[in-house]
């Protein structure tokens, strides 16, 4: 505001976008999307300064999980490990939970270990991240049940095209219930040659004569 003028602009980090779907219902299927960011996000990307985040975040199907992560690699970021206070750890990632939900909910993910780049340990009142493959000092700080853990962990990836086929082989199956419940079940068989091929048929079997939840 200048004088008795005031001047309003708008500022957006997509400029413009563009999408086509097919289909309706839970037949629809997006066929391109097209996206254009603002030349200060692109300038911002080009020169470097946007952090960037692993491919897997979108994967973690729970906003908390993905939450936590956000803050894990804002803080630890490239280095060994970083402690925070399980406490401060649930202001900062916004959880209403009460705070013994929140724990039993960090405990989880310890259990299960799916975090992108940072493995999760509990030690007292307070929560640790590990960066996971940063080398020798990492290996000797981080606790020997996590490095064991990490040293059998095969990651179970599913392609985004393998599950577009859902939409035909289980129309009215929640895609990303069955994603889970495939990994889980998976963790415990032998590497799949083709993963995609048995993520398939193993959907056809579990929902065959079976109705949607």
């Amino acid at each position: 505001m200048t004088g008795d003028e005031v001047s309003t602009q708008n500022f957006g980090l997509i400029e413009w976008y563009d999408y086509n779907r097919k289909g309706s219902g839970f037949a629809e299927r997006l066929r391109y999307l097209d996206i254009k960011l603002s030349d200060w996000l692109f300038r911002a990307i080009d020169a470097a300064e946007v952090l960037p985040i692993a491919k897997e975040y979108f994967r973690l199907r729970r906003p908390l999980d993905r939450r936590v992560y956000e803050i894990a690699r804002k803080h630890c970021g490239a280095q060994a490990t970083w402690r925070i206070s399980i406490d401060k750890l649930q202001r900062r990632a916004g959880s209403k939970q009460e705070r013994k939900h929140f724990a039993a909910h960090l405990r989880g993910m310890v259990q299960t270990n799916h975090l992108p780049d940072y493995a999760l340990t509990l030690e007292g009142e307070h929560a640790v991240f590990w960066r996971r493959g940063v080398g020798a000092r990492a290996a000797t700080s981080a606790p020997a049940e996590i490095a064991a853990q990490q040293s059998v962990e095969r990651r179970i990836l599913i392609s985004s095209a393998a599950i577009e086929q859902l939409y035909e082989i289980a129309p009215r199956w929640d895609r990303h219930r069955l994603e889970h419940l495939y990994i889980e079940w998976a963790r415990t068989k032998e590497t799949a040659r083709s993963e995609d091929a048995r993520f398939l048929g193993w959907v056809r079997s579990y929902t065959k004569g079976k109705p949607a939840p």
